[in-house]
């Protein structure tokens, strides 16, 4: 599965879950700071929301940014796969946002000491 339809497919569940204790895409909207029709379009599968707008629908839903990834994509001992990932979906987005996105990738793989992989990513977009 691709990163973005894994995303789209997570963001459905995760409100899935949210509706299911009374929330509304309006609810969310108001708790994410993000626009009512924003919301609407990402569950319809319009597209897929902007790191920022990830890291707001995960405070809101109670969850971590790293929960829209999948867990294989998570682990230190496999962030080859996790800035694959990155990478493929940075290219489906406009350029500030994966400016935003390889600055959280390149923040997260300093902790862990990684910094060629998210070097080349930046060379390569």
């Amino acid at each position: 599965m691709k990163p973005s339809d894994f995303i789209k497919k997570k963001l459905n569940d995760l409100f899935l879950d949210y509706s299911a204790k009374g929330g509304t895409q309006s609810s969310l909207a108001k708790e994410a700071g993000i626009a009512q029709g924003q919301i609407s379009v990402w569950l319809k599968g319009g597209n897929v929301p902007s790191i920022d707008n990830l890291e707001s629908l995960a405070k809101a839903f109670g969850v971590s940014l790293f929960d829209f990834f999948p867990a294989e994509h998570r682990k230190i001992e496999n962030s080859d796969a996790f800035i694959t990932a990155l990478v493929s979906l940075a290219k489906q987005m406009d350029d500030s946002t994966r400016q935003s996105l390889l600055a959280t990738a390149q923040a997260l793989l300093n902790v862990a000491g990684r910094t060629q992989l998210i070097h080349k990513a930046k060379n390569s977009g």
